[in-house]
């Protein structure tokens, strides 16, 4: 069809030029200029034309006026015939026009979720920042089954429940089935990886600096909440419903991970981890609310639950807890 389409182009614009040609050769042939060559030809190099005697007759007088019947004659004879083309090939040039309109730009198929729905570079680059979140949450449910010691199993239980846990349970309160690894299975893939890859650096004998697994889930944190927050909104529910969504997202996988290692969750501690979450959730909901564009209220957002999360890690920010003293 793409063919097709730009040979109904191309036939009609050669059709347009011929036609234009056509109809000035017309005009030519009723009001001729042959005659004029020789004179032309005279005064630019008088060795030249072999017809310079006869160019300064007068018209209608001689050779020259022979000689320009005779090629007004050899012209307008076949100017019918390549009227006829020409009009044929307009003919065809619209018709096919008409049967071919110009062919849509497909959109590129993925493996995972449509990268190119909006063929922007902003959902790119929040998809493979999602994929990197998700193995960073996966990598820190290795730590914990390491930890305590777990199989094969275990680890990849541990590490697919922190990764995907939460943005699971998000898509079965929303109604959003299947839910969203079950319509990208590279989700899963990063996880397996991960695990394997986790299982094999832990036992290195040179670690990873200590900071570097908090900041990256404090990244992976923000994005899961923005994330999580948006889909809420597409579903049409209340900015307090979206901060819940968003919140959940970031927290719940690592909440089933603790629960399933027979810890206390982390987020019901002392810990600022949800309540950074809270903050980015309110951020992106008002930012949208006062019309802010959705990659600027994204920034802000993602932005907020950094920040909060870094300080908290570096300067040990904690809530004050709740305890109840018997006397």
């Amino acid at each position: 069809m793409s063919f097709l389409s730009d040979a109904s182009y191309l036939t009609a614009s050669f059709s347009m030029s011929l036609a234009l040609f056509l109809t000035l050769h017309r005009i030519n042939a009723a009001y001729p200029i042959y005659r004029h060559i020789p004179v032309l030809l005279k005064r630019k190099n008088p060795k030249s034309s072999p017809y310079q005697k006869d160019a300064a007759q007068p018209k209608g007088h001689g050779k020259a006026s022979a000689l320009t019947c005779k090629v007004s004659a050899r012209i307008r004879a076949p100017a019918s015939r390549l009227q006829k083309l020409g009009l044929a090939l307009i003919f065809a040039g619209h018709h096919w026009s008409e049967a071919s309109p110009p062919p849509k730009i497909a959109t590129p198929s993925t493996i995972g979720r449509e990268l190119f729905s909006m063929q922007t570079l902003v959902e790119q680059i929040v998809y493979i920042s999602d994929m990197f979140g998700t193995a960073v949450f996966a990598f820190s449910g290795v730590l914990v089954a390491g930890r305590l010691r777990m199989d094969a199993f275990g680890v990849m239980v541990l590490a697919a429940v922190t990764a995907i846990g939460g943005g699971t349970i998000r898509d079965m309160i929303l109604g959003a089935t299947p839910v969203f690894w079950v319509r990208d299975p590279l989700y899963i893939w990063v996880v397996i990886a991960t695990a394997l890859v986790g299982m094999w650096m832990v036992k290195l004998p040179k670690r990873m600096p200590w900071y570097v697994l908090p900041v990256a889930d404090a990244f992976g944190l923000a994005l899961f909440t923005v994330i999580g927050a948006q889909k809420a909104l597409n579903f049409g529910t209340p900015g307090l419903i979206a901060v819940i969504m968003g919140t959940m997202t970031g927290v719940a996988g690592g909440m089933i991970r603790d629960v399933l290692a027979r810890e206390v969750p982390m987020v019901l501690q002392k810990e600022i981890y949800a309540t950074a979450c809270i903050l980015g959730g309110i951020l992106y909901t008002l930012a949208l609310e006062v019309n802010v564009d959705r990659v600027t209220a994204m920034l802000i957002s993602m932005l907020g639950v950094f920040g909060l999360r870094v300080a908290a890690i570096y300067w040990h920010l904690s809530l004050p807890t709740f305890s109840l003293q018997r006397h």
